[in-house]
């Protein structure tokens, strides 16, 4: 092993937990800087080649980039709905609208935005560190693990807002710990005001981190009897709920009121399903703050971690009491919305919390080491390696290889090709968006004559059946798709058994498009269709399929 690189492992392990790795003691090659700058610019190494695999658009993406190619800034700015009535908070759209408008509108455009934010966040995480750490071991420990964090790096290439967030989180608490070491003067008190408006416009976890945030520097301000300082914050705290009451009327109160039993059935894990105080409810907030660790985290085993957060948690709020509650009541907060099933606590939804929980983690990990007594050797290597091994194994691994996701580009590629006028279209529920963005995207010639959208699943209430509809939707001229049309027709179920099929014109050419499919429907459909007419062609990539049938 290189001499330099030696050293600096062994300061590194002697810096955090106060003994020698090695015997030999080595000249270190590489100062603190140069040391962080490795580690910095391998997490942005891992996150570019992420990028450069440039997969095919898949459900939510797929979603979201068809909302964003289907309407101008102005449409997005001032909440303009979708076509199923849903509407965003504008940030993160705004800067997708932008960046696809500068460099064309293509799947590395589109997730661009996403990279930025995450390479953004991985330098004022260093800068987070260095404010709340207080020892250079713990900016090693927690760089080293936002750095190779899988979640972190899987959305910093993808076209979702969730590594915005991270990015806006970190901003955040950058400013508060600012705010709470100057104390605020009137052009101060703007700048923060100004800078938490446009942030609650852009990101959907600020409504939890600005009142907690705002709630600490008042108990501060109060128990101080700063007047001046009372007054500044009030003030503020008036503009952001002016900015919150605009956001509930175009954003939150449409989502308070929707019963999309499917959407439902997704989040419903990451609320309590039984009544607060009871034994159900107690394992589920168990359970939750176990899963954290499990991802977005990734560590394992998570039990261990947990217990480490913990540790981690006691040794900042004895060091700094103000600074502890700022970092902790937005998760609080976070925790209170998800019992209240306001906001689903778990899984991709508390990516944001993860610069906190890594900060304590790290805080944990180099209490540990330095309270391990005679046992420090021991404890240093087992702990660090179970702490890195998942992250870093995880980050060479996707460094060597593609993360496998359903290919809709080249399956849209191919029927392009082959779509005549007069054909029919059924595709599952899956791939429409998908289906629609790369319409938009390629150009077609030629629509299908009719769609037929299919449920997701095989339904079994008096027998085994798929229900499906049709859809008539409506193009923008350049191609996409801006809603769709309303009708009796269009929205009557309708259902496939076994040895049924739709048949109204003799030789009539269906195509079937499947996207992110079980392969249950798969075989249920095909096996229909097989006794009504032939197959002439069909095209297979990952986690798509595309058949295309002449019915009798």
């Amino acid at each position: 092993m290189d001499k330099g690189i030696t050293g600096k492992l062994e300061k590194f392990f002697y810096s955090v937990g106060k003994y020698k790795i090695f015997l030999a003691a080595t000249h270190t090659y590489l100062s603190d800087k140069r040391f962080v700058l490795v580690l910095i610019g391998f997490g942005i190494l891992l996150r570019i080649k992420h990028l450069l695999e440039n997969r095919s658009l898949w459900l939510d993406e797929a979603w979201l980039s068809l909302w964003v190619s289907s309407r101008s800034m102005a449409d997005i700015l001032t909440f303009k709905k979708f076509t199923n009535g849903n509407t965003f908070i504008p940030g993160f759209l705004a800067f997708e609208k932008f960046f696809i408008t500068l460099f064309g509108n293509s799947e590395c455009s589109l997730r661009l935005w996403p990279l930025v934010a995450s390479v953004i966040s991985v330098f004022l995480f260093y800068f987070f560190l260095k404010q709340c750490a207080g020892s250079r071991a713990v900016v090693y420990v927690g760089l080293s693990l936002f750095c190779f964090m899988d979640s972190m790096v899987f959305y910093a290439a993808q076209v979702k807002r969730y590594s915005m967030e991270v990015l806006l989180t970190i901003i955040l608490f950058l400013a508060v710990f600012e705010v709470g070491r100057r104390r605020l003067n009137g052009y101060h008190a703007f700048l923060y005001a100004l800078l938490g408006a446009v942030i609650l416009f852009s990101s959907y976890p600020s409504v939890f981190i600005l009142p907690a945030h705002l709630f600490v520097l008042l108990a501060v301000s109060i128990l101080e009897k700063n007047r001046d300082q009372i007054f500044k914050l009030t003030l503020v705290g008036l503009f952001w709920s002016l900015c919150l009451l605009v956001l509930f009327q175009e954003i939150y109160a449409p989502k308070l009121q929707e019963t999309n039993a499917f959407g439902f059935n997704i989040i419903n894990g990451f609320y309590p399903s039984s009544s607060v105080g009871s034994a159900g409810f107690w394992k589920w907030l168990f359970q939750a703050c176990v899963k954290i660790f499990v991802y977005p985290m990734g560590l394992a085993p998570a039990g261990l971690w947990l217990a480490v957060f913990i540790v981690g948690a006691v040794v900042i709020y004895r060091e700094n009491i103000e600074r502890f509650y700022l970092l902790v009541l937005p998760c609080v907060f976070v925790l209170l919305a998800g019992v209240t099933r306001l906001y689903p606590f778990g899984d991709r939804f508390l990516l944001f919390l993860v610069p906190v929980y890594i900060l304590f983690v790290a805080k944990g990990v180099c209490w540990t080491l330095r309270r391990a007594g005679k046992l420090k050797q021991v404890t240093g290597v087992i702990l660090l390696s179970v702490l890195f091994c998942c992250p870093f194994m995880k980050g060479v691994y996707f460094l060597t290889h593609s993360r496998e996701q359903e290919n809709v580009r080249t399956t849209m590629k191919y029927l392009k090709d082959r779509l005549q006028p007069k054909d029919e279209l059924y595709l599952n529920n899956s791939a429409a968006d998908a289906y629609h963005y790369y319409l938009g995207q390629m150009g077609y010639p030629y629509k299908p004559s009719r769609i037929g959208k299919i449920l997701d699943e095989v339904l079994s209430d008096d027998g085994r059946y798929v229900a499906w509809r049709y859809e008539s939707p409506v193009y923008s001229r350049e191609g996409w798709l801006l809603g769709v049309k309303k009708s009796i027709e269009l929205e009557r179920f309708y259902k496939i058994s076994p040895g049924q099929w739709v048949v109204r014109d003799r030789k009539k050419r269906v195509w079937i498009l499947l996207a992110h499919h079980y392969t249950e429907l798969e075989h249920f459909l095909l096996g229909s269709l097989e006794r009504h007419g032939r197959r002439l062609e069909e095209f297979k990539d990952t986690w798509t399929s595309l058949y295309l049938y002449e019915l009798n």
